[in-house]
């Protein structure tokens, strides 16, 4: 199984370093931060990509592996639209450029940078200007099933009657 929090933060913190404003997760209980800030959440946690696994038996055990993709959502908040676009432009510009290669490095490939989109909404008297953009990623699923955890095969058993 892959570890959620060891994919997530260093991507916080690289898109964190890049944007220099609060990045929280959304849905998050606590006091909201001065504009700008941007929100992410991973919409989608573990998206298959195909039934091919590679399956591989040693005396120390059985190790499958197997791609999986993930969506990480970010959405910046401001009063500006400009400032909104902004971010997510300087977004765009980390996962596509400066971290593709860092990332890489340990594990995560950038696989696609969605399209900014217009997420703004209207509060009592104002909008509040929203634009986001998804990153899709894709990771290694590996489980290891140490050898005599009861999940091998009986290769030879002896059966014998007792009264």
């Amino acid at each position: 199984m892959f570890d959620i929090p060891a994919i997530r933060n260093p991507i916080i913190k690289g898109a964190y370093q890049k944007l220099q404003c609060p990045l929280i997760r959304v849905d998050q209980t606590g006091d909201v931060p001065d504009y700008p800030y941007v929100t992410y959440t991973i919409t989608s946690p573990r998206i298959a990509q195909s039934q091919h696994e590679i399956d591989v038996t040693t005396a120390l055990g059985r190790t499958r592996t197997k791609t999986v993709e993930m969506v990480f959502s970010f959405t910046a908040y401001s009063e500006k639209e400009d400032e909104t676009m902004d971010l997510c432009m300087k977004l765009v510009e980390h996962f596509d450029r400066t971290a593709r290669d860092d990332l890489r490095d340990i594990g995560i490939v950038v696989v696609n940078i969605g399209s900014i989109d217009n997420r703004s909404v209207f509060l009592a008297e104002h909008y509040e200007r929203r634009q986001g953009l998804d990153v899709r990623i894709r990771v290694i699923d590996r489980l290891f099933e140490p050898a005599g955890t009861g999940t091998g095969y009986i290769e030879q058993a002896e059966i014998t009657k007792e009264e």
